[in-house]
């Protein structure tokens, strides 16, 4: 995946010799790291296993965030299983950190965060900010 940001996905047949290579707009990239319950082989913390999802978050991020915030856009990831019943007894460990821009007055807003307390046991807003002009496009 740090090819797809670097540019450098490309691939020529040798029998018809036609080119393939990422256009200059490429389409989203959504990630699917691996479920929590399978455990990285290579990497213990204070001796312990860690789930691969969060090795493969967290190496992704390391790699490819700068080159994500240069071309306007950030990571997306598609997180499998969560609800899962196999996972259920590992939320406890883990918290989840999203952003969004709208008002707090505003339908969109306040479906969003009815949506979120629906599935989460706790939301907490860490606080409101007024809007970036140099996010405006």
């Amino acid at each position: 995946m740090m090819d797809r940001w670097q540019g450098k996905i490309d691939y020529t047949d040798p029998a018809n010799g036609k080119s393939y290579k990422l256009v200059s707009r490429p389409a989203v990239l959504m990630v699917r790291p691996r479920g929590w319950h399978l455990m990285e082989a290579h990497i213990h913390v204070d001796g312990a296993e860690v789930a691969g999802g969060i090795v493969d978050f967290a190496l992704y991020l390391i790699h490819n965030h700068a080159a994500q915030k240069s071309a306007g856009t950030g990571p997306y990831f598609y997180l499998p299983k969560l609800e899962s019943y196999l996972e259920g007894n590992k939320f406890h460990s883990a918290l989840f950190y999203c952003e969004f821009e709208g008002h707090p007055e505003d339908d969109n807003f306040q479906h969003a965060i009815d949506e979120l307390q629906f599935f989460a046991a706790d939301i907490r807003m860490l606080g409101t900010y007024p809007e970036n002009p140099y996010r405006r496009s």
